[in-house]
């Protein structure tokens, strides 16, 4: 049966040597005196979920890490859920901290209705002004609380190169991190870099001017 053992005699069906079965141990299937064989239910899984979070662009869970893990849907993992910020401009995550891209919102016509009405924008020269100055002196406009965004100006052979930042809130420019020109690097008379032609060179420049009027006094007294 599925718990004992036991010989028969043929002419009385009498029961000899009757015994439960014997097994190495929990995940052995076979008994070591008859060869009975069990079936064995295999062991419910445990999930060991990670403290770290992994996330897509929409949506943070945990992974499981233990061994034969059947939870393959995202959705079905632990602490599955949409990203939580705290408002359109905020770009990290409350919950995972995933940080997201955020393009920052043009500025809206004041004569559409409903629309945000436009901050002016000072002179580049005022608003650095204002901030050095503008706690000593006063500021009887609202304060902003500057959301820069950044945009690198690369340098050319002539030009030097910067980055302008500039307020998503205000529109407030200001521009820093220069770097110098690169500068020309011509062969066979072409600049590798932008493809500007080298300048000729004359081939007799010839006296300056105050020279050729030395040449001429002596003429003169002839």
């Amino acid at each position: 049966s599925a718990d004992k053992h036991w010989k028969e005699y043929s002419c009385c069906s009498a029961k000899v040597e009757e015994g439960t079965h014997v097994y190495d141990d929990d995940t052995d299937t076979d008994c070591n005196t008859c060869g009975y064989t069990r079936t064995i239910e295999p062991p419910a899984h445990t999930h060991s979920w990670t403290a770290e979070w992994t996330t897509d662009s929409t949506y943070h869970w945990h992974e499981c890490t233990a061994e034969g893990c059947d939870v393959t849907e995202n959705s079905d993992k632990d602490g599955y859920g949409a990203h939580v910020y705290d408002d359109e401009a905020d770009t990290t995550c409350n919950t995972c901290g995933y940080i997201r891209m955020v393009e920052p919102s043009a500025p809206t016509d004041p004569s559409e209705p409903g629309s945000v009405p436009i901050t002016p924008v000072k002179p580049g020269w005022i608003s650095w002004l204002d901030k050095i100055f503008g706690d000593w002196w006063g500021d009887e406009e609202e304060k902003c609380d500057h959301v820069y965004t950044s945009v690198v100006t690369d340098p050319t052979c002539e030009e030097k190169g910067y980055t302008t930042h500039t307020c998503q809130k205000c529109g407030d420019p200001y521009k820093d991190s220069y770097t110098a020109p690169l500068g020309h690097n011509f062969e066979n008379g072409i600049c590798t870099q932008c493809g500007a032609e080298e300048a000729s060179k004359p081939e007799n420049p010839g006296k300056p001017g105050w020279d050729h009027i030395w040449d001429w006094i002596p003429r003169w007294w002839k």
